[in-house]
């Protein structure tokens, strides 16, 4: 996990192979089986195989629920990593899915403005997001934002939540709300001794798009994102071919040079060949595209 906080993912890997592959056979422990299996899927979410990963997430998940029934905290935490894992495959209705059963769950173990409630409550608005319910997502993110502030949660935990909320309230035109939370959120980040890579790329990715929703071309902080994605994840991320998509459309806005304009065209088609024809953020994407005259 100390890996995965870094996105050390290859190392994390390394790791965990073998302890699976050794508790798989034994299966002298199960409940230790499926945490290292969760553990290892989460390896696979953030380098290209997010199939795989979701398999063996479901897998996790099925053993948690044959040990402690559905009712209980490791189910929660198993169906909030599938929830992850199955966005990473682009089936955002099986994610949310399994994520308003997650808060169900856990909403009748633990307080309403628990920690873990709170946690629970930022992944559903993921889920909502990525399926486009900008409204839905940003009530979710609202409610996650202040139990997190209330219990003290760390502070890069109330940055993603910020981000979410940023992009929520950006897609609904609440761009001077959209402009606090990115600002505050990449604040978070870069007084943070040890920001996950990826988790700063999103916060400076979401502030490049406040600013141009703003008619603001300033793409510092977009390419600052593309490098960091670049060093840290596989070429096929989601994520990475988002930020690299936002990314060539405020270069191209900046300066409508060929360099620039083909820059476009490749981030933009390798988007479309990696997202479903359907998906939000394919949609969120092609506002970055050159402008048809």
């Amino acid at each position: 996990f100390a890996y995965l906080d870094q996105d050390r993912h290859a190392e994390a890997r390394n790791l965990l192979e073998p302890i699976v592959d050794q508790l798989r056979t034994s299966s002298a422990n199960p409940s230790l089986f499926s945490d290292a299996l969760g553990a290892l899927a989460m390896t696979y979410t953030v380098s290209g195989d997010a199939p795989l990963a979701s398999q063996m997430l479901k897998e996790s998940l099925a053993v948690n629920r044959r040990l402690y029934g559905d009712a209980h905290a490791y189910v929660v935490v198993a169906l909030n990593n599938l929830a992850y894992g199955l966005m990473r495959s682009h089936d955002y209705v099986a994610a949310n899915v399994a994520m308003k059963e997650a808060v169900a769950t856990r909403r009748k173990l633990v307080a309403p403005d628990s920690q873990k409630f709170g946690m629970s409550l930022n992944m559903l608005a993921k889920t909502e997001y990525a399926l486009g319910n900008w409204a839905e997502a940003e009530k979710l993110w609202k409610q996650a934002l202040t139990i997190r502030r209330k219990v003290g949660d760390d502070s890069l935990s109330i940055a993603d939540t910020l981000v979410g909320l940023a992009g929520a309230t950006r897609e609904q035109d609440k761009l001077v709300d959209a402009r606090a939370y990115a600002d505050e959120a990449l604040s978070v980040m870069r007084t943070h001794p040890a920001p996950r890579p990826t988790r700063l790329a999103g916060a400076l990715i979401e502030h490049t798009e406040v600013d141009l929703a703003f008619g603001i071309v300033h793409c510092a902080d977009a390419e600052e994102a593309v490098a960091l994605m670049a060093k840290n994840v596989s070429g096929v991320d989601p994520d990475r071919l988002y930020v690299n998509a936002v990314a060539a459309g405020c270069a191209f806005r900046a300066s409508a040079n060929n360099i620039n304009r083909q820059r476009v065209v490749d981030s933009q088609m390798a988007i479309r060949t990696a997202f479903p024809v359907d998906a939000a953020r394919l949609k969120q994407s092609q506002r970055y595209a050159i402008p048809k005259l």
